[in-house]
Order: C-alpha cells, then structure tokens, then sequence
C-alpha cells in the first residue's frame, strides 16, 4: 500500500451528478474508503453532463463520474473542446429504465408511439443508443418518426406531468418518481433491451494519470473497494446503503422506499 509521502495529490476533487449510478462514489465517500487509503476527496454536483464534463475537460476538477461514452466522445473531439479523458472503471450496469406518461397506459406497441417525444439524460449516453435501439428494433426510426431532447434528469418527471414529454429513458431515482407520484409508469426495464449493458463510468484526463500516477492507482482502488462491496451486499445492506445515499449531501431524495 502506498504511503502519503508517495501520494502526488491527496486533495481531490470529483464531480458527480446525483443518481443512483454515482452509488460507488457515494460509498467510497461516505463510508471513509478514500480517507481511509489516503484521499481527501470533495465530492462537488455540477448542473448535468455537460457541466461536469466541461470542468474535467479544463481541469477544475480531478475526476468525474460520467455516462459511459462520454469520454469516448472527448477523445474524438465531437461533444465540444477535444481532450483525452480517460474511463478508468465502468460504476454499474443495467439499472435504468424507460418510463411512460400514465396517459400512455393503452399503448399497445412500440408502434403506437410513433410521434412522441422522448427525454434522455445526454446525447452521448447509453440511455440514448438503448432507446433508439430499442425502437428501431421495434420498427421506428428514432431519428424521424420520434423527436428525442437532451433533459436534465431531476426535470424529468416535472415534464412528463406538463406533458412536454411522453417518455423518458433514465436512471433511478427518476423512474421511481413519476410512479410513486401516479403520473407515469415503467414501461421497460433496460436490462430487458441489452442485459449488462454499461451506463455511467468515472473518468479523469490522461493529463492527471501522467502527473500523478500513484494518486490514481489509489483512486482507483477505494472505487473499487466501494463496488466490491456494493455488489456483495445483502438485500438489508442495501435497504440502508439506499438511506444513506439519499442524504441532502448525496442524491438528496426523502423517499428512498423503492416503489416499482
């Protein structure tokens, strides 16, 4: 194990944005992991994906919790200033879900949605390609029988009772939502469109594992540790792990009771 001497950088910053993805964040924070490996770690919400990857992109932070293509993207210079953001470790898999407008509820087929809109996170996020997958598979063209927005998540559910949206394809707590609130219902799970598929990774630039190696081997290993034990936890373990990531500091949810 390496000492603090040996550590470039133990003050860091990581930006996260407030879902349940950012889970093994979350831990490794909350449960002392990194402290406890050496890593005074700031945990900061930028507003949404752009957000947080523009303040990794320029160097305001050191890492970023970020939907899985996103430095894919960097990289090729096609969602803004080019840079080399690497994806270090994959957070989770499955876990979304694409959720309809209650007034939905007789929808029959993918076919009977053609000229809805749809709500996804980013662009360049799994969310996006699961849905034009899924519809496409089903016989629509994603990019001409249905309109497709970029929403911020926590708008998510506001939207569909406004009925600005039909529908949306995003993680949890938002699915959760509009079904506890008796505005919307879940109409796939996204396991059920691509099992194990990846959503969100932490990211940090080729620039910061270049002047501080040591420091990102520990980083890496206390989200890890986190997932290890996320991943090995029992059914009660999760029931608390969910009350703790709801905290104001974290995702900041009063109902944590999961509903659907």
């Amino acid at each position: 194990m390496l000492n603090n001497q040996q550590i470039e950088k133990p003050d860091l910053k990581i930006g996260f944005i407030p879902i349940i993805c950012s889970t093994p964040l979350i831990y490794a924070h909350s449960h002392g992991i990194f402290e406890k490996n050496g890593l005074s770690v700031e945990l900061t919400k930028p507003a949404g994906w752009s957000g947080v990857k523009e303040l990794l992109v320029y160097d305001y932070i050191d890492a970023a919790h970020m939907l899985s293509p996103m430095p894919l993207a960097s990289n090729l210079g096609i969602d803004g200033k080019k840079a080399e953001i690497r994806l270090i470790t994959i957070q989770n898999i499955n876990g979304q879900a694409f959720t309809l407008s209650n007034k939905h509820q007789g929808v029959k087929n993918v076919q009977d949605m053609k000229g809805f809109t749809f709500g996804v996170p980013y662009r360049f996020s799994m969310h996006y390609y699961l849905l034009c997958y899924f519809l496409a598979a089903n016989g629509l063209n994603p990019l001409k029988d249905v309109i497709i927005k970029e929403v911020v998540p926590p708008l998510m559910p506001y939207y569909l009772r406004k009925g600005i949206l039909d529908g949306f394809l995003c993680a949890d707590p938002y699915n959760q939502i509009p079904v506890h609130q008796n505005i919307g219902f879940i109409y796939i799970l996204s396991r059920d469109i691509w099992y194990g598929h990846p959503c969100c990774s932490v990211a940090t630039s080729q620039k910061f594992i270049d002047k501080n190696p040591n420091t990102y081997k520990v980083m890496l290993k206390s989200i890890l540790e986190a997932e290890y034990i996320l991943h090995n936890a029992s059914v009660e373990e999760r029931k608390e792990i969910a009350k703790e990531i709801s905290a104001p500091y974290y995702i900041d949810q009063e109902d944590y009771i999961p509903v659907a």
